[in-house]
This record gives C-alpha cells, structure tokens and sequence, in this order.
C-alpha cells in the first residue's frame, strides 16, 4: 500500500519532519507531495497538512474519464456503505457526469469541489474525500485518512495570554515540528520563554523541563500552559475522539540560562533531548545593519557553544535549535537580494562528540521564513557520535 502526504510552504520540513516521525524514507515528491510506504497521523505534525492512501495511479497519457469514473465507483460500491458522504477534489477533466456516476455508485451526500484540494473546513464537514494530483508523468487517485488541524495552532497563537514579540516568537506550528525532529518523548527547552515549544508538543511529548533565564517569563509560561490545556479540552478533543491522548507533563520549570543547566535539579537529563528556538538576538525581526547582525551572531555563537558542551557534560543524545538568518539581505553597493546565513555553524560542535544530521536535501539546516520577513529561523539538530 502507499501513502501520499501535502507539504507545508517550507518543503524541506515536511519532508524530514515525515521521515523523522515514521522512521522510514520517502519513495517520491515534488515540492507539494510525497508518497511512502508508511503511514503516519498529520494530526500530530506540523508541516504535513493532509494525507491518506493511494488508491490507483494512472499515466497521464493514457489515463480517460470512463476508467477513471470506473475505478472511482467500484471502490464505492466495495466499501459496505463506508462512502455513503463523500466528497471530491479532482481535475476538471475528470468532474464530467462525476456526480451521477457517484450517486449510482451508492453514495448519498456528495460534494464535489472546484479547487484542487479540501480545506480543513470541508474535511470537517465531510471526512470521506477523494483527491487527485499529478507527480511526472504519473495521477495518482488518494482518499485523505487525516488532516492537520492547523487551523487550531493558528488561533491558539492568538489566544494565549502571554504574547510578547520581542523575543522573536516562534510559532506554534514550526514549534511542534520542531519537537517531532525527535523521537524522544522527553524534552528539555533551556530557552523556553512563553513556553510555546511546550505548548506545540502537549500532545507528541511527554515529559517536558523548561528553563529561562529570564525569571520574570517563567509565570507567564505557567499561565499559557494552563489556557493552551483549557482551549484543547474545549476545542480539540472533539476532532481525535478516538485518541486516548494525554497531556504532556512538566516536571520543573527552572530560572537559570542555558549555559548553566549542569546545575538543573534534574538527575535524568540524560534522557532527554533538548529542541528549542534558541536564542535569537536583539535583531530578530527588524532591519538591522550588517554591523548589528555580526555582533548579534558573534553573542548567540559563544552562547551556543558553551550550552552544547554543558550538554554534553549532563549526557545530552540529541539537540534541536535555530539560529537566526536573513532571507533578504542586500549587501552594501549591490542591487542583489541574497539570503545572509551564519558563517560560525561548523564552530559549534568543534571539539565535542556531536555531529549534524542532514536535515534539507543539500545541507544539514532548513531555511524556515513567512512571507514578507525580514528575519527567518535556521533549523539544525545535532546528535552524539
């Protein structure tokens, strides 16, 4: 059996954030699908938007409306009443008479779309959909099994009570990818902030340790924690009814910086993973000169660098971070736009047994930006030797 999945706007994470969470690889993609032998829950990530099973692949060229109407019917009429509401996103040649092909197939409630694919509005309504979409010269006919609800993350951005920007917020739906680039169910975030890695992760972790040096967020991190617990037992349950889901626990949250975290009251940090936004600077998400960015990098490289030895000495396996970058940089005296990357990412696991794992299809970090951002975050995992 195969699976195809619909990537996020930052390809590259989807697809190790796939890989990272089924344990297996992928068959094939483009820059909007993949397709695998294995299947995992897009409720529980956050750059898969939806998914399910391939039911029959076609050529382009030999594919016709009568055989795809053909196919599409017998597995109606196979399915024991399973297809009784039903709903279609398909290509414009193939909508022809899909209608009444669909209704004498036994189907009784049908939907039939003029977009390409459902959102997460029609899949509320109406869990049974058929998709198809094109992958080189190959259409293949997929019946979506799960949808991330990506619309939840979204307003519970806005709905926490703790919103500060100045930190360079994270948001939730990078965050909770961010928390599957590991396996383990037991993480530790040494810049925790608001607490929105927590948040993200409440229902893919565990355990959970939290730390800040900053005192006055770790209250602040309390109360998202509690509102984001209220607006999931209200909101989301309803969607995964037949989840036995428990909450993530917190076991301590700590006022001390990360490059102190050998004196955590915690004996068991050895069998946790770290994954955290990191420290982003002063800069991130304004404007600043190159100047003001070097030595903003210069402050997070020695940070970063002490806190991977420190985790190394507590017996650390895997660390998950970002730095910041610049998508958009125009160097003094030249029309070009061209993206500013940190030049010291070799320097931080220099000398220790850490080493990169390759997370984009060329190198061992992803480029996460919005839209219009002056700043983005650079993902990068280091695990030990």
């Amino acid at each position: 059996m195969k699976y195809f999945y619909r990537l996020g706007h930052i390809p590259e994470l989807g697809k190790i954030e796939y890989k990272s969470v089924s344990e297996s690889e992928i068959e094939n993609s483009t820059t909007k699908w993949i397709i695998t032998d294995n299947s995992v829950n897009t409720h529980k990530t956050g750059s898969l938007v939806f998914g399910g099973v391939v039911h029959h692949i076609w050529n382009q060229k030999t594919l016709n409306l009568k055989d795809f109407q053909k196919t599409l019917s017998n597995i109606i009429k196979e399915s024991d009443g399973k297809y009784k509401k039903v709903g279609f996103a398909v290509l414009p040649k193939l909508r022809n008479n899909l209608l009444q092909q669909i209704k004498k197939a036994g189907a009784k409630k049908i939907n039939i779309i003029s977009r390409s694919e459902p959102n997460f509005g029609n899949w509320k309504g109406l869990k049974h959909w058929f998709i198809t979409f094109s992958i080189d010269d190959k259409i293949y006919l997929g019946e979506i099994t799960s949808f991330s609800n990506q619309e939840f993350w979204a307003k519970l951005d806005t709905k926490l009570p703790h919103l500060d920007m100045k930190r360079g917020i994270i948001n939730l739906k990078l965050a909770r990818s961010l928390n599957n680039l590991t396996k383990n169910k037991n993480v530790y975030d040494p810049f925790c902030g608001q607490g929105r890695l927590l948040i993200s992760a409440m229902d893919i972790k565990t355990n959970y340790i939290a730390s800040d040096i900053d005192e006055e967020v770790l209250p602040e991190l309390q109360k998202n924690y509690e509102k984001a617990v209220q607006v999931w037992t209200n909101k989301w349950q309803y969607i995964e009814k037949n989840d036995d889901i428990k909450l993530a626990t917190i076991n301590s949250i700590e006022a001390i910086g990360a490059q102190q975290i050998d004196t955590l009251k915690n004996d068991n940090l050895k069998d946790f993973s770290i994954v955290t936004e990191g420290y982003l600077g002063k800069t991130f998400g304004k404007n600043p000169k190159l100047k003001e960015i070097t030595e903003q990098w210069e402050k997070i490289k020695n940070i970063w660098i002490n806190t991977i030895r420190k985790s190394e000495e507590v017996g650390i396996k895997e660390i998950v971070f970002c730095l910041p970058y610049y998508p958009s940089y125009r160097p003094p005296g030249s029309n070009k736009v061209e993206p500013l990357i940190p030049d010291f990412i070799q320097d931080l696991n220099e000398g220790t047994d850490y080493q990169y794992e390759k997370l984009g299809d060329e190198t061992e970090y992803i480029l996460y930006t919005r839209k219009d951002s002056r700043t983005g975050h650079l993902i990068l995992k280091l695990t030990k030797r």
